[in-house]
């Protein structure tokens, strides 16, 4: 590899897509008396090897994230993500992502983990961003959410993670089949229309705030291009924990507090906010 391309490689793996042996962390532990699980404190050096292990933990318990409204002057139709942690958390992570990224690679372990370490205060919410540059993201996008139709979008996002040169139709319907799910039915909504319109819809959404690059993060209105570390992402959190804190003091109930945290996240809050979320009422 010539010095030109490395330093591009370098460059991407940096900051996100665009136009060795790996210590597994430790196992998650249960809270006493709650179905809740708690991921066991790892070093730096652990949180760094998450990076390069995806599936290495337990596959996420699925949520159901609502459609938001349609942005005007956007092609295709919005619809229900996958997602997880509780509906009224007052932080909300959209992240966009393209099963073809290498870079999305590191953000898989990294995000669990955290969702696990703020199970009260944290929702982890999917938003398909298939770059043209990737010649099958569009069709692993809409395998992803063939699979969310059944209940096993997290199970087959580690699975495609864990195995990035896997791609193929055949591949996919032998994740599907694996993970018991209804085979025939699988690939009826890989080609469903509606899911491909969704596809079209948020990649397009995606560029339209300023995410294009993948992996894409929006952390209550505090957005982020590429993966940098955990570290980051954590702090990202710990300071919009801080602001849903006082929007909660004001009287604004538990359902509102992202929402409203989004929307007065600064110029572009009011955008962001009325893009990404179903409106609570």
């Amino acid at each position: 590899m010539n010095g030109t391309i490395r330093l591009f490689v370098l460059l991407a793996l940096a900051t996100g897509c665009s136009a060795g042996a790996v210590k597994k962390p430790a196992p998650a532990a249960t809270v006493p008396g709650t179905a809740t699980r708690m991921p066991a404190a790892l070093t730096p050096q652990e949180l760094n090897a998450l990076e390069t292990s995806p599936g290495s933990t337990p596959s996420l318990a699925q949520s159901v994230e609502p459609p938001s409204t349609p942005v005007a002057g956007l092609g295709g139709t919005p619809g229900p993500s996958p997602a997880y942690g509780p509906k009224d958390a007052p932080v909300r992570i959209y992240l966009f992502t393209d099963f073809q990224c290498p870079v999305c690679v590191r953000a898989v372990e990294p995000i669990k983990y955290l969702a696990r370490t703020y199970p009260n205060d944290v929702r982890v919410v999917i938003k398909e961003n298939a770059l043209a540059i990737h010649s099958r993201s569009a069709r692993v996008a809409a395998a992803s959410l063939a699979a969310f139709r059944q209940g096993k979008f997290w199970e087959l996002y580690d699975r495609l993670f864990a195995n990035p040169g896997k791609r193929d139709d055949q591949d996919l319907i032998a994740y599907a089949r694996a993970l018991g799910l209804d085979v025939a039915r699988f690939q009826r909504d890989m080609d469903d229309r509606a899911v491909a319109e969704q596809v079209k819809y948020e990649s397009a959404l995606a560029a339209s705030i300023d995410l294009a690059p993948t992996p894409g993060l929006v952390v209550n209105g505090t957005r982020q291009v590429g993966w940098g570390n955990y570290a980051d992402v954590e702090n990202h959190v710990k300071r919009e924990l801080e602001r849903a804190r006082k929007i909660a003091e004001r009287g604004v109930p538990a359902r509102r507090v992202a929402y409203e945290a989004t929307r007065q996240s600064g110029p572009k809050g009011e955008q962001l906010a009325a893009a990404l979320f179903a409106v609570p009422k």
